[in-house]
């Protein structure tokens, strides 16, 4: 039979481990949440009205995800963008992009059949600086460019990691809403799992050795 001393010390010992283990959970940070942000249908209708938008408000919005960059004065190669684009951002480009009659119930559809999706991209054009020439033939084309790559990385654990896409490809023509960007464009693909809600900086590459670095904070990005 135990004593009511016996049960008093094992209560007062289960207190007191609990108390420590709380305090000791203070002083460990608490881990890096991955932006996995689940969207409800009304905020897919939001994106998706915010989409069907043709005033400044759209511009607005999309200029939190992109940065272009001006025209240098030289003639060549150089990055005009870098976009991210979270599920939230890519509601609004569908609904931007669509063609035809595009409904809030087809947006939800859209977002339901793919929401673990993250992209980044990167765009390249070309220069002609101050010469008024023949400017017919575009030289950034559809074909490969050797030397236009770009790396997408995050700080974990204090160390600064390079992520890997689930899928990339290339391109030439444009990939973007309200800007007129032809230009030839890398487009990486990767799961909401990979990406923390941290700063994502994308360092893009051109053919002449020339690097463009653009920080994204995406803990304040939708």
């Amino acid at each position: 039979m135990r004593s009511p001393r016996h049960d008093r010390y094992g209560r007062g010992c289960g207190r007191w481990l609990a108390a420590l283990l709380a305090a000791a959970s203070l002083l460990i940070p608490p881990p890096l949440g991955a932006y996995h942000r689940h969207l409800s249908e009304e905020d897919v209708r939001e994106a998706y009205l915010l989409g069907q938008r043709h005033d400044a408000r759209r511009g607005e919005f999309f200029s939190g995800y992109e940065k272009a960059f001006a025209t240098p004065q030289e003639m060549g190669e150089f990055i005009s963008a870098v976009a991210v684009r979270t599920p939230y951002a890519l509601a609004v480009f569908r609904s931007a992009a669509a063609h035809g009659h595009y409904t809030a119930q087809q947006a939800w559809q859209d977002y339901v059949a793919d929401a673990d999706r993250f992209e980044v991209i990167v765009w390249m054009d070309y220069s002609y600086g101050n010469k008024s020439g023949e400017k017919n033939e575009a030289p950034v084309t559809n074909e490969s460019r050797r030397g236009f790559f770009m790396e997408v990385k995050q700080v974990r654990d204090g160390v600064e990691r390079t992520l890997v896409p689930r899928e990339s490809y290339s391109e030439y023509g444009n990939d973007i809403i309200d800007a007129y960007l032809p230009g030839y464009h890398l487009h990486a693909e990767y799961s909401l799992a990979d990406i923390d809600s941290s700063v994502l900086k994308v360092e893009a590459t051109i053919p002449s050795g020339k690097k463009v670095t653009v920080l994204f904070n995406l803990e304040k990005l939708r």
